[in-house]
């Protein structure tokens, strides 16, 4: 994911618990918006240790609860009451792993993907304009873009006239039939789940 981040700060001598990447799992129903597990990708992790390692957000302890599995090499967790609703692309998460009191991980700073979960049409007349849903987009747009992009025709960056946490509202660009990519930019960076298809008649 984009903005992964690294900073090394285990126990001299101790083995490296090195978290590399953090990822939410969404349903595949594209009426269903909200992740459903979180996935820690590490190194080393041994096991829980009896329950005494933790792992921390923001340097806050995540309740053992929500623990599903603990590996040498995945923290499996629900998301429900301490990453429900994912702060949107402009907050920087912080995760580590603690045990005995002291911090044994590096810190793995990370940004979550906004996501798109479904898209639908709407218009008394044909498509006139479409619902984007999904997770995590924040309240308002700033300066993000609705892209749909087609390998025959084109780029096309679509008018959004309501932007919301859980679904954007867009006008059907004037572009030509046929299958296209939706995702959300901001500058040079893709900041959603990459390339939702979508097809315009």
């Amino acid at each position: 994911m984009y903005g992964g981040q690294d900073v090394f700060i285990a126990k001299l001598g101790a083995v490296n618990v090195t978290i590399e990447d953090v990822k939410l799992v969404y349903p595949e129903s594209q009426w269903t918006c909200r992740p459903s597990e979180v996935l820690v990708v590490d190194q080393n992790l041994g096991n829980q240790r009896g329950g005494k390692r933790r792992l921390l957000c923001n340097g806050v302890p995540v309740d053992p609860k929500n623990i599903m599995a603990w590996s040498n090499s995945l923290i499996w967790l629900s998301p429900s009451g301490w990453l429900e609703p994912p702060i949107d692309w402009d907050h920087l998460y912080a995760f580590s792993i603690k045990e005995a009191g002291a911090v044994i991980s590096n810190i793995h700073y990370q940004r979550l993907l906004m996501h798109i979960a479904g898209i639908h049409d709407y218009g008394d007349f044909g498509k006139e304009e479409i619902a984007i849903e999904g997770w995590g987009f924040g309240a308002t747009q700033g300066s993000n873009v609705v892209k749909m992009d087609s390998d025959t025709a084109g780029s096309y960056t679509v008018n959004v006239y309501s932007w919301g946490r859980y679904s954007i509202w867009v006008d059907i660009p004037d572009a030509p039939p046929g299958d296209y990519y939706v995702y959300i930019q901001r500058d040079l960076d893709i900041i959603s789940n990459l390339y939702f298809p979508y097809t315009l008649y």
